[in-house]
C-alpha cells in the first residue's frame, strides 16, 4: 500500500495541477484570438506558426536544460515521419479547431473535441 507522500509527490500533482489549467484556459483564449473584437483577427494559420515558434522554442530550451542535448540525431533519422506526423496530426487539428472557435463558442468546440474519440469509435467499428 502506497503511504508515502514525498514532496516530489506533491510537485507531481502541481504540475499537474498546471498542466490540465492551461489545457482548460487554451479553448477560451483561443476563441478570444480568433474573434479579437478590437479590430482585425488573425488567420487561424498564422496563429498556429506564431504558437509553434513559440512552444517549439521552449520545448528545445528544456530539452537543453534537462538533457544537455537537444537530439537531432533522432531528427535527422526519421525527419520525413515527424515531418508528415507534424502536418497531419498537429497542423490539421489546430487549423481546424482555430477555425472552428471562430464560429462557435470555446465550451462547444471542447465539448466536440472532448467526444471526438467516441465518434471515431462508431467509425471505425462501422
Amino acid at each position: 500500500m502506497y503511504k508515502s507522500k514525498l514532496p516530489t509527490d506533491y510537485f507531481a500533482y502541481i504540475l499537474l495541477l498546471i498542466t490540465v489549467s492551461l489545457w482548460g484556459l487554451a479553448w477560451p483564449v483561443g476563441r478570444v484570438i480568433v474573434s479579437s473584437s478590437y479590430g482585425e483577427s488573425l488567420p487561424p494559420f498564422i496563429i498556429i506558426v506564431i504558437r509553434y515558434i513559440i512552444f517549439v522554442s521552449l520545448l528545445f530550451m528544456v530539452t537543453f536544460l534537462k538533457e544537455k542535448s537537444i537530439g537531432f540525431e533522432f531528427f535527422k533519422n526519421n525527419w520525413k515521419d515527424l515531418s508528415l506526423m507534424g502536418l497531419i496530426s498537429v497542423t490539421f487539428y489546430q487549423f481546424g479547431y482555430l477555425y472552428g472557435e471562430s464560429y462557435t463558442a470555446a465550451s462547444d468546440a471542447s465539448l466536440v473535441v472532448a467526444t471526438s474519440p467516441i465518434i471515431v469509435l462508431f467509425v471505425a467499428a462501422a
